[in-house]
């Protein structure tokens, strides 16, 4: 699914209707200021004629050929043309804000028309679909589509408080889902930790595989670090308290040595110091071999 794709219609009928009721609104609003328009141009000519009528009854009176009386006249009739003309444009900015008004509103309409059109926000795979024909729409239940973006998936697991502090967001993953292995990158890492279990929660990116399914089961093993080491069976190590010991063949004789163990992954253990690569071990220690004893070297692959 691409970004932008219509994933359901809303009914739109009375939104429809209401534009259209907009529209004749629109119609009338441009019908009445053309009017108001109109009225403004007949005032500004009445007031262009009482304005001269009035200045030659006032000349004439001077010279005494008009009267008070017909001065009065013509006052008022100027004064009616003024106060007509200013009504008149009152009426105007009132008819401009009554078209601006409803053409807000049909800009609202317009909006809630675009929005009767659900679409994908972004590239995915839809992962739920809870619309139905004829359902109302509203807010407050579930979502109509639950969309996975880019069509990634993310195992979200728990790891133990002490585990936790090794983790860290970049870090390459192997996660098991049935038979298939899939790759993964850690992308979150919860700064808390439930009080109860003492589990912290890890969210791991996984790589696009088809054994991949929202809801499923996994487990996943981190790789929380990566060195070129020595590297030895756990089985070859012995213990004296905290001390790690190694019996190491050297020639045909066992020699025991004290070593420095770093990580364990799977049946391995790191070794930092104590043994070169390359030396020859036992695989399997025990206490039936000690220092000094005479043993024939066997490769591994040859022991199975």
């Amino acid at each position: 699914m691409v970004a932008g794709q219509v994933l359901a219609r809303l009914s739109r009928e009375a939104l429809d209707a209401q534009l259209a009721q907009s529209d004749a609104g629109l119609v009338r609003a441009d019908a009445q200021i053309a009017q108001v328009k109109s009225q403004i141009r007949q005032s500004e000519a009445s007031l262009g004629q009482t304005g001269p009528d009035l200045q030659r009854a006032q000349s004439l009176l001077k010279n005494g050929v008009s009267t008070q009386a017909q001065i009065d006249q013509k006052l008022a009739a100027d004064r009616t043309a003024q106060a007509q003309l200013e009504s008149a444009r009152q009426a105007l900015n009132v008819a401009d804000a009554d078209k601006a008004a409803l053409m807000a509103q049909r800009r609202e309409l317009q909006v809630r028309i675009a929005r009767s059109e659900v679409r994908a926000p972004v590239a995915g795979v839809v992962s739920r679909k809870n619309a139905r024909l004829g359902a109302i729409a509203t807010s407050l239940g579930e979502p109509m589509f639950r969309l996975i973006s880019g069509g990634a998936i993310e195992l979200e697991g728990e790891a133990f408080e002490a585990r936790l502090a090794r983790l860290a967001p970049g870090q390459k993953a192997d996660v098991m889902v049935g038979d298939a292995h899939i790759s993964g990158t850690v992308r979150l890492v919860s700064p808390e930790i439930d009080r109860a279990t003492r589990l912290g929660r890890v969210r791991i990116l996984l790589e696009p595989s088809k054994a991949a399914r929202v809801g499923g089961y996994g487990r996943g093993v981190v790789e929380t670090r990566h060195v070129d080491a020595v590297a030895i069976p756990s089985s070859a190590l012995l213990y004296d308290g905290a001390q790690a010991l190694l019996q190491v063949v050297k020639g045909d004789r066992v020699e025991t040595r004290k070593v420095e163990v770093g990580i364990a992954a799977k049946d391995f253990s790191e070794i930092v110091s104590g043994v070169a690569d390359g030396e020859s071990i036992v695989a399997r220690a025990g206490p039936f071999l000690r220092d000094g004893d005479a043993v024939r070297p066997v490769a591994l692959a040859e022991a199975r």
